[in-house]
């Protein structure tokens, strides 16, 4: 049976059944898309911060947006091929547009390791430091060591060892007592030697999920077996029965009270836990007590997190002159900043006076040029591609450690930091998923399009036609998500 239209016109449409498929599909794609551009407007309009501003590198997202408008080239070209009957030229057109895909997504995929690598501290006085964890192993973990005992909580069912990250304290490269730096070079044990500890009764066993979960399993079917003694004896008309004690049966095949938690003790070295702040509900200079209620007994080693800084943001912070930052990064670094800060505000009054029409610039008057928001914009924030004497002396092989009591909120360049990389990564992602799905489509039509070539030129024509007219849009979108994101 022949689909009728599938290359022929509609009488009422004009158009074959493919390409009126394929409009009414971009209707769609555009009310999709119009909906996350107007949700970015929204977002930035209505921002209680001050919005990023040229955070992300150009070059990358320029490279793509002429490598996509040579790509829609490439796929035209391609599609002329065909109608003139030229096979040869078809096959390297869209040979070319199929490696314009793969440039994009491999620019695109060096743009979002860089973000997952790239992290910001801001501070409890609103400054932003940004930079990349420091050079040892533990990065952004606290440190706990000298762990001798666990203690897991067999109430609690999603207790398990998935938050305890376990490393070797006697390391030759480690010495808990230094506070010299390259210390802190922790090899795992996963994949070695397994962790064994001894349990109440005295066995020597692994530290392992299956163990624990055995023991989650004996408490819980003791538990289950009191609620049944109870239920029972009330069945049989029995009232005020009192839950009996929770008893499981010891190595002697002997009842004894089931305790609601299990401590073991470390056979062998002690442990060093790297421990992930989001996992923990407190923690002290001697105890650590995870969300799900286990514990660790040991020796706070570092709080502190391992940073290395390339800029500051002092936007929001509530004193520019007081604030914590300095603490970190020194009063040389601090005397450079304002330095290069005036410099920076002179420059801009002379390049562009409109961005400062509304007040009278004095760059010597700290306080007043800093209540100006175009000068917050252009001046209170420098990174090391900013031309500046304080971006040249950033020493970006130094690490500085900060503390954690004066952190407001650490993450790295992902959705969870802000908006901004909340609606980037969700319309540059689903944007990408078009690419690949859209490169996947030519891709099919390159590779097995030979026989329909032969059989029915025409109608390999109009699947190369549909697929541009997608690629078209595809190119379309990255035009306008260039310059909202990489340029304003």
């Amino acid at each position: 049976m022949e689909i009728p239209y599938t290359v022929k016109p509609r009488p009422d449409t004009g158009l074959a059944n493919p390409k009126l498929g394929i409009w009414l599909f971009l209707a769609s794609e555009v009310m999709l898309f119009g909906g996350l551009f107007s949700a970015y407007i929204f977002l930035r309009v209505g921002a209680d911060f001050e919005w990023p501003f040229h955070d992300l590198i150009v070059w990358p997202g320029l490279t793509n947006t002429f490598v996509l408008i040579a790509s829609s080239v490439t796929v035209v070209m391609a599609w002329v091929s065909l109608k003139m009957k030229k096979y040869g030229r078809y096959k390297m057109y869209m040979s070319i547009t199929i490696l314009c895909a793969m440039i994009f997504m491999g620019l695109k995929s060096y743009e979002y390791a860089g973000k997952f690598k790239h992290y910001g501290v801001t501070l409890k006085d609103g400054s932003i430091l940004e930079g990349h964890l420091g050079h040892h192993a533990q990065g952004d973990k606290i440190v706990f060591g000298e762990v001798k005992a666990l203690t897991f909580s067999l109430t609690n069912r999603s207790a398990d060892l998935r938050v305890l990250d376990f490393r070797a304290e006697k390391n030759p490269a480690f010495d808990p007592h230094s506070t010299a730096e390259g210390n802190h070079l922790y090899h795992p044990v996963h994949g070695g030697p397994p962790v064994k500890v001894r349990t109440p009764e005295g066995d020597e066993v692994e530290l392992t999920a299956s163990w624990l979960k055995a023991q989650h399993k004996a408490y819980a079917e003791a538990k289950e077996a009191s609620y049944k003694f109870v239920r029972d004896k009330m069945d049989a008309g029995e009232k005020d029965v009192k839950l009996p004690e929770i008893q499981v049966k010891n190595k002697q095949g002997l009842l004894v009270k089931a305790e609601p938690s299990i401590t073991v003790e470390i056979v062998g070295e002690p442990l060093l836990l790297l421990v992930d702040e989001r996992d923990l509900l407190s923690y002290d200079k001697n105890t650590l007590t995870f969300r799900e209620e286990t514990k660790a007994g040991g020796r706070l080693v570092t709080d502190a997190i391992e940073f290395i800084p390339d800029c500051i943001d002092l936007r929001r912070a509530e004193n520019m002159e007081q604030s914590l930052a300095w603490k970190y990064l020194g009063e040389d670094m601090r005397q450079k900043f304002f330095t290069s800060r005036e410099a920076s505000i002179k420059d801009l009054t002379e390049r562009k006076p409109w961005l400062f029409k509304h007040e009278k610039i004095d760059p010597a008057d700290r306080g007043k040029s800093h209540g100006d928001e175009d000068v917050k914009r252009y001046s209170d924030r420098y990174n090391d591609e900013d031309d500046h004497d304080w971006a040249h002396s950033v020493e970006h092989d130094k690490v500085i450690n900060i503390d954690r009591a004066d952190k407001r909120f650490f993450a790295n360049f992902t959705p969870r930091y802000n908006n901004f990389y909340a609606i980037y990564f969700v319309m540059t992602g689903l944007h990408g998923l078009h690419v690949i799905g859209g490169a996947l489509v030519l891709a099919w039509f390159l590779f097995t399009g030979r026989k329909m070539y032969e059989t029915n030129p025409e109608q390999l024509e109009n699947r190369i036609e549909v697929g541009g007219l997608f690629w078209h849009f595809v190119d379309l979108v990255w035009i306008f998500l260039f310059p909202l994101y990489y340029l304003m």
